[in-house]
């Protein structure tokens, strides 16, 4: 099975074909993406540095790492 996610002109698409149309995704994370894209750089950092860099838990300083 074939699942090819990109984004075009600032919105998410799918395709579920190699050489098959873009059409805009439905799926699960759709809407987030499509909301994190209206964010500029700096928003999106910040957003970003909510979240564990490694394992994307909700706590920037989660212990993930620690066992290497």
């Amino acid at each position: 099975m074939f699942y090819e996610e990109r984004i075009i002109d600032g919105v998410l698409l799918c395709r579920s074909a190699p050489f098959g149309p873009w059409r805009r995704a439905i799926t699960q994370h759709t809407d987030a993406v499509n909301e994190l894209l209206k964010l500029t750089q700096e928003q999106r950092m910040t957003v970003f540095s909510k979240f564990c860099t490694h394992c994307g838990d909700a706590n920037p300083r989660c212990r993930c790492w620690d066992d290497e």
